[in-house]
C-alpha cells in the first residue's frame, strides 16, 4: 500500500533520553534537523507516550475525530473521510534522519449511501476496544519485524468507539468513512446523528470482520431508506 504524505503531516521523534520534540514536520528524511534513535510515530494527534526506562511505546487512539473530508467534483463520487493511518518507526540506526513508518493496525472501510442532509456525526462501535492506550508490540512477518497494536476484549465505558465529526451535509450524499483501528476481529454498527446527537440511522451487525495490520477490511456499501 502507498501512504501520500502532505506538507505539513506532523510526526513526533523520539531521543535516547526520552523527551520527545513536538511539531517536527516531516519532510522525506528529515525532522527540522532534528535527529531521531528512539521512535517516531504518525499522527501525532494519537498522543504518544515512551517510557525510556522500559523501552515502551504506547500509543493514544482519540474517541472523537473531527474531519472535514473530501468531495470531488463529480457528483457521483462520495464525500470521502479519511482518516490518518496509524503509523510507527522504530529499529533505525541510532541518530538516523531517514527512517521507515509501518503500519501498527488495519482499516474499515465503510460506505454509507443517502446519508441524511441534516447529519453530523457517525458514532464507529465494536464488541472490542478501539480507543484509548494500547501499547506497541512487535510481530515477525516474512522474516522481518514489524510494530502492531491489538485490541482488547476488555475495556472501559466508551472505548469500544470512535465518534467522527463532519459538517452538515448541504443534501443527502454518499459517504466513505477510512476509520483506522487495531488489529483484532470485530462486530460492528454505527449511528448517524445530528448536531442534537438525535439518532437518525442506527446498524449492528453480529458477522465477525477480521481486520489484519496494514489491510483494509471492505464492508459491504448500506443505503439509508426514508
Amino acid at each position: 500500500n502507498t501512504s501520500v504524505w502532505n506538507t505539513l503531516d506532523i510526526v513526533t521523534g523520539y531521543e535516547n533520553s526520552g523527551p520527545r520534540f513536538d511539531n517536527a514536520y516531516f519532510s522525506a528524511t528529515t525532522f527540522q534537523g532534528r535527529r531521531i534513535s528512539t521512535a517516531a510515530v504518525f499522527p501525532k494527534t494519537i498522543v504518544p507516550e515512551y517510557n525510556s526506562g522500559t523501552s515502551t511505546l504506547t500509543l493514544g487512539i482519540p474517541a472523537s475525530i473531527s474531519w472535514a473530508g473530501t468531495s470531488a467534483a463529480n457528483p457521483d463520487v462520495a464525500l470521502t473521510m479519511q482518516a490518518d493511518n496509524i503509523m510507527v518507526a522504530r529499529g533505525f540506526a541510532d541518530g538516523a534522519s531517514s527512517i521507515d513508518f509501518k503500519n501498527v493496525g488495519g482499516l474499515f472501510r465503510l460506505t454509507l449511501c443517502n446519508v441524511p442532509a441534516t447529519a453530523s456525526k457517525l458514532v464507529f462501535t465494536t464488541n472490542k476496544k478501539i480507543n484509548g492506550s494500547f501499547v506497541v508490540e512487535t510481530v515477525e512477518e516474512n522474516n522481518e519485524e514489524y510494530p502492531v497494536i491489538y485490541t482488547s476484549d476488555s475495556y472501559a465505558e466508551g472505548e469500544n468507539a470512535i465518534t467522527i465529526n463532519f459538517a452538515t451535509l448541504a443534501e443527502a450524499s454518499d459517504m466513505v468513512f477510512f476509520i483506522p483501528v487495531p488489529v483484532g476481529t470485530y462486530q460492528i454498527g454505527f449511528a448517524v446523528k445530528n448536531s442534537e446527537n438525535t439518532t437518525l440511522w442506527e446498524f449492528n451487525s453480529s458477522a465477525n470482520n477480521r481486520v489484519e495490520r496494514a489491510h483494509m477490511k471492505k464492508m459491504p456499501a448500506l443505503t439509508y431508506m426514508v
